[in-house]
Formats: C-alpha cells, structure tokens, sequence
C-alpha cells in the first residue's frame, strides 16, 4: 500500500479530522504533505468542510442522500456558488472530500443531537472517569472516550481510541465503538487496545460480544480468561486466553511483555514514560519477554537493553539514545 492510500483510508481520515494522531503521526503526515504539495488542496478542503458541518441541523437516521443535500444547502457547496469558488479542474476534489464528510458525519451525528463529553490521556499519563452510569473507565496514555451525556439514559454508547480498562455496571447494553470493531457488553470488566491496525479485547468478568464493523456477521462471544484480536480488514480471531497481567499490568505501571518485538516495547515505554528515544541502531527482529516499571524510565531501558545487548544514555531524563 502507498503511503497515498494510506493518508486516504477512512480511518486515518476520521483519526485526523478528530485530531487524534499521534506525535509522531503528526509529524510522518506533515512531511508526506511537503512532498506531496498537489494534495494539500484536498485535505484542506476536506477540513473547512468538516468545520462547516459542525453548524448543520442533521437528524438521526438520514441517508447518505439526504446528508448530502443538507450540506449543499447549508454550505459553499450549495449548486449557485460552486462555479464561483471552484474550477472545473478541482471540482471533483472537493466533491470527493465532500463524500467523506458525509460518511464521517454518518458516524459521527449522534454528537450533534446533545452534550458531548471527551476524556483524554495524553502521552506519559493514565486516568480514571466515571460515567453517568457509575461504570468506571481506566484510561492508558494516548488515550481518548468519548460519548453523548444527553442520550446516555437512551443508549450507552462510547466511541474510544486506545486502551482502556472498563468495569461496567449493570443495566441497558453498553457499547464501545474503536476503529473497526464494537465490543458489547451487559454488565462486565474488559480490556480494549486500539492502536493502528488492529483491536485487541480481552474478558476479565462477566461476557462481551466483539463484532466487526466492516465484515458483515462477522462476531465472536468472549468468556472470562478469552481475547480475540480483530483487523480492519480481518474478522474478530476465535477467542484465546490470556495472561491478566499482561493486559492490565498497565494500570498500576507494570508492562509486561512477552516475545515482544522491541519497537514496539520502544513505542510503549515513550507513550506510557512520557520520553524521547532516539533508536539509532536496527532492532526489527530483537524481541524483548520481562516486566518493566514505567515510573522509573532509566531503569527501564537499563533492563530492556541488558537483556537485548543494548546500550543507552540520557539527556535531562526526557530524552534517550540507543544505540548497540
């Protein structure tokens, strides 16, 4: 996949319209725009006209069509302005951006009918909310909940990104929607991780309905001590158990990891730490299996660099080098 398909998918487009990449994606995207200056009109047009809707009265349950045609009246889009704002050459550009707009407000109208409220860790922080239910939710760095407080009493429902321990109190189905995959539960404590290509949902109590978004009937039933990892383009895997530390180790700052390739021990300890490292040697196939403490980063490396023949220094303790 090119990297222009890559800043096209739908998921990205949404993440990057809801302002939730990361540093670091931020800064990849950024440089992809430089060079890339022919698509800088499109992601610009698409963002004045995510702003533009932000105004518009849409109820629940329109069709694609009949979004449409509210924001051809309601925006520049409208017929009688379109030859006076654009030329025939970028025209369909914005049309383009326009149809994504429609599809981001399908998923995303039911924020407009009431108070929205979000939740946010950001990197190196954890947090804990109460929802107006009273179930709790652990929030990982990197991390963001979001749900409609109006229509909560209706439907339960949350739209996150991250990971997240949730403990749900009994009562009305509760939905979790992340990336590509929504996670139903009755009343029950389960882990979801939703970073980059993939969701992962783990049982602690109680059970979950996991279903894919994208494939039709595509679903699996999670009991306490199971876990399914799911794709965007791949249905929820059958369910398979796990070790409870390591999927909730995180919330008292204890990582546990496994046969872990070390990039991504890297990528966790400079989300959950809050630090810089700078990795100037290759390490695609090191793999790291232990338990580290982020509160104490040095001490971290010092132990993930020890067992992959690593070495490391630090600069004012927010910044690190690896180096072999």
């Amino acid at each position: 996949m090119t990297d222009t398909h890559k800043y096209h998918e739908d998921e990205f487009l949404g993440r990057w319209i809801a302002d939730e990449l990361s540093r670091d994606e931020h800064r990849e995207f950024g440089e992809w725009i430089q060079a890339h200056p022919q698509e800088k009109e499109f992601f610009e047009d698409l963002k004045n006209l995510w702003l533009e809707s932000a105004n518009l009265s849409l109820q629940k349950g329109l069709s694609k069509e009949e979004r449409w045609d509210a924001i051809s009246r309601q925006t520049y889009l409208h017929p009688e302005s379109k030859a006076k704002r654009f030329t025939p050459g970028t025209w369909w550009k914005i049309s383009a951006a326009a149809a994504i707009v429609v599809m981001l407000i399908g998923s995303y109208v039911w924020w407009s009918t009431g108070q929205v409220v979000t939740i946010t860790a950001l990197r190196g922080e954890r947090k804990v909310t109460l929802l107006p239910d009273g179930s709790k939710v652990n929030l990982n760095a990197e991390s963001t909940l979001r749900y409609n407080q109006q229509t909560w009493s209706e439907k339960r429902d949350v739209q996150f990104a991250g990971e997240g321990f949730f403990k749900v109190e009994s009562g009305t189905p509760f939905f979790v929607q992340s990336s590509f995959v929504t996670t139903e539960v009755l009343g029950t404590s389960f882990n979801v991780k939703a970073r980059g290509h993939q969701v992962e949902v783990a049982c602690i109590a109680g059970k979950v309905k996991v279903a894919s978004n994208q494939i039709s009937r595509a679903a699996v039933v999670l009991t306490p001590g199971l876990e399914t990892v799911a794709g965007k383009d791949s249905p929820p895997m059958a369910p398979r158990e796990f070790n409870l530390n390591e999927k909730t180790g995180w919330i008292s700052g204890t990582l546990y990891f496994h046969r872990a390739p070390l990039p991504e021990v890297f990528a966790e300890v400079e989300r959950q730490a809050g630090v810089q490292l700078q990795v100037e040697t290759s390490v695609e196939n090191l793999t790291f299996t232990g338990k580290i403490e982020t509160a104490n980063p040095q001490e971290a490396l010092e132990i993930i660099c020890l067992s992959s023949g690593l070495r490391y220094s630090g600069k004012r303790g927010a910044i690190f080098t690896i180096y072999k």
